[in-house]
Formats: structure tokens, C-alpha cells, sequence
């Protein structure tokens, strides 16, 4: 089991970065699937610098010396499924994208979105705000952005050629989340999909409402086979169990599949 410890607070300094990349697969009903090359892009900033993709893929410097503190990161989708809607009017989509730190400094991706394009980089759609975990990426440390369900792929007839192109800003934060304490997990085929169960403790003085940990299921390759949610209330000091969504979790994904699983329990950071 992967699970993460506590971390410092780290100075605050502002750099804004745009990324995009590209990928596909196929996901819940693969009745129909799209198929394309998986490309990474790979930026690289120094403090007081700004750099911006400007088309392609490939490695990004900013100009200048490098700084003490290095925001560098690489992305990448590794999940882009296109299938038949189970609701049964067309097509939908799930993605998940990669984001390693392999700077020096934690780095928080803002303003999040998934463009989805045709071949031709034609926009077709796009969707404001996927989720991400976890909110903080750590030197080393890989986080990602997906959608928990599905999206609706509105009015789209066609999907020969479809692309995934993720667009977010990167801030280095002024902290690190507090991180909290996981234990006993076992990973189940449930009534409703593949669920993790476990305990976690809160070490602090708060209330913790609503709490959100994040399950990463991997398979014996090491490949992302899907991110699953759980939510608990904590009173200072108490230890309870959570559940993962099955919900969450494709249905041909099964707990058999899984050697390797990633539960994350921080607290959210929000730059306001």
C-alpha cells in the first residue's frame, strides 16, 4: 500500500504555466472506442519566469538561470474513453491526466479543463473544472485530474479521431495540507463496483466534515485503472471508517485486477 505523510509549508511565489496533451482508450461500455497515441508534454519553469505551450509536443524551458525553486512538471494523459452513453442518446467520455512534479517545490494546478477536440484540433467540447487529487503535488509525487463520472459527449455523432487536451495553470502554494493517517485497508468487489474500506484517523484539534480521501486503483503494470471517492465526518481525535463509491469504478474493472492501490487523505488547499 501506497499512502502519503505529512509534509512543511513551503514560500509562496506566484508562476502560471498553460499545458496540453493528448491520448484515448476506450471505457464502461466499449461498444465503441477511440484510439490514438499517447504523448507526454513536459514544461519546465524557473521563479519569476512564465511559459506558455504554444502548439505541439516536447520539452518547454523558460529562459533564464534555474532558481532555487524549480515548479518543473511533466503531464500526460493516460486514460481518454469514449463510449456509448448509458444513457442512451450518444457518446461519453472519462479521462484521467498525469501530472509529476520533477521540480524542487510543491505546485498546485488551477483553472482546470478538458478540451475535447476532433482530429483536426476543432474544438468540440469542453468541461470547466475536473476533479484532481490531490490539491498539493509534491516533488516526486504525481497527482491527476478526471472526471469521477462519465461526461455527456452533447451532440456529438461522430467520435473517429477525438483528442483530450487538459488546460490548467500551475501556482506554487504558500502550505501543504494536512495529511492524516491510513489504516486497514481491504479492496472488494462490492454490490455496486470495486470499493476500498479502511480506517483513518484525525490527529487534529477540528472537526473534519465531509471529509474526501481518494482511492487510485493500479494495475500489476503500474497503469492507472480508475480513481474512486469516499466522504467521512471526523471529530478531533477519532478514528471511523470509510467506503469508496463502487460507483466510481468502471464496471469492467474488478478487485482481482488490482496489485497496487494509492489512498490519499489530505486537506483541501484553497488559494484565496
Amino acid at each position: 500500500m501506497k499512502t502519503k505523510k505529512n509534509g512543511i509549508g513551503m514560500i509562496l511565489m506566484a508562476l502560471m504555466l498553460s499545458l496540453c496533451a493528448g491520448c484515448s482508450g476506450n471505457d464502461r461500455n466499449p461498444a465503441t472506442s477511440v484510439s490514438n497515441t499517447s504523448e507526454s508534454v513536459t514544461q519546465t519553469t524557473q521563479e519569476g519566469s512564465t511559459v506558455r505551450k504554444s502548439g505541439g509536443n516536447g520539452e518547454l524551458n523558460a529562459g533564464g538561470t534555474s532558481g532555487e525553486n524549480d515548479a518543473s512538471y511533466q503531464c500526460r494523459v493516460v486514460k481518454f474513453d469514449v463510449t456509448e452513453s448509458v444513457l442512451g442518446n450518444g457518446y461519453a467520455y472519462r479521462a484521467i491526466v498525469e501530472i509529476e512534479n520533477t521540480g524542487n517545490t510543491n505546485i498546485c494546478p488551477e483553472d482546470t479543463a478538458f478540451h475535447i477536440e476532433d482530429a483536426d484540433g476543432n474544438p468540440v467540447q469542453s468541461d470547466t473544472y475536473p476533479e484532481s487529487t490531490p490539491d498539493v503535488i509534491k516533488p516526486g509525487e504525481k497527482g491527476y485530474l478526471f472526471n469521477q463520472y462519465a461526461n455527456e459527449l452533447e451532440g456529438v455523432t461522430d467520435v473517429e479521431g477525438l483528442q483530450l487536451r487538459p488546460e490548467f495553470t500551475v501556482t506554487v502554494p504558500d502550505s501543504l495540507p494536512e495529511e492524516y493517517e491510513v489504516s486497514d485497508v481491504s479492496i472488494t468487489d462490492g454490490a455496486f463496483g470495486v470499493t476500498a474500506t479502511g480506517m483513518i484517523t484525525n490527529h487534529t484539534e477540528d472537526n473534519k466534515s465531509l471529509f474526501h480521501i481518494d482511492v487510485i486503483y493500479y494495475d500489476e503494470n503500474g497503469d492507472i485503472l480508475a480513481i474512486s471517492g469516499a466522504n467521512v465526518d471526523m471529530g478531533p481525535g477519532e478514528t471511523v471508517e470509510f467506503q469508496s463509491n463502487g460507483l466510481d469504478v468502471p464496471v469492467e474493472v474488478k478487485a482481482s485486477m488490482i496489485a497496487d492501490y494509492e489512498v490519499i487523505a489530505r486537506d483541501h488547499y484553497f488559494n484565496w
